[in-house]
């Protein structure tokens, strides 16, 4: 199964909504919607990864412009980072590649990259999109 390309942007009326089948998908996991009787995009959404030595907790508001990401790898903590201001989230698939990326709606802000597989990437600022 590859990802097809889908973004959320709450601000741009073109864009397809990312949806959490493809997040699951992404992650490996199944994604918790807390709280449960608010649209996802605007309560937030929290996904797990492990493979390996590697573990990550990723939570996203989309509507509420917020994403936290904290990396684990055996037990030392190599990442742990909270942004807003991120509006725009997609997943892009290319070379056999998944990324997650979060896209600011500011000019200020640097592009957010989150690559789970064949190891963890995470990038902020400094890459292009595809």
């Amino acid at each position: 199964m590859r990802l097809a390309p889908h973004s959320l942007s709450l601000g741009g009326a073109s864009r397809k909504m990312i949806d959490l089948d493809d997040l699951a998908y992404f992650f490996e996991c199944s994604p918790v919607v807390t709280p449960s009787d608010v649209p996802w995009e605007y309560a937030g959404v929290s996904l797990r990864f492990e493979s390996g030595e590697d573990n990550l907790s990723c939570r996203m508001a989309p509507g509420e412009g917020e994403l936290s990401l904290v990396w684990h790898q055996g037990s030392q903590k190599r990442l742990e980072l909270s942004l807003n201001g991120y509006f725009d989230v997609k997943l892009e698939s290319q070379s056999g590649r998944e990324r997650l990326v979060a896209i600011p709606n500011q000019e200020n802000l640097a592009l957010f990259v989150l690559q789970l597989r064949p190891h963890v990437f995470v990038a902020l600022g400094a890459v292009r999109q595809w």
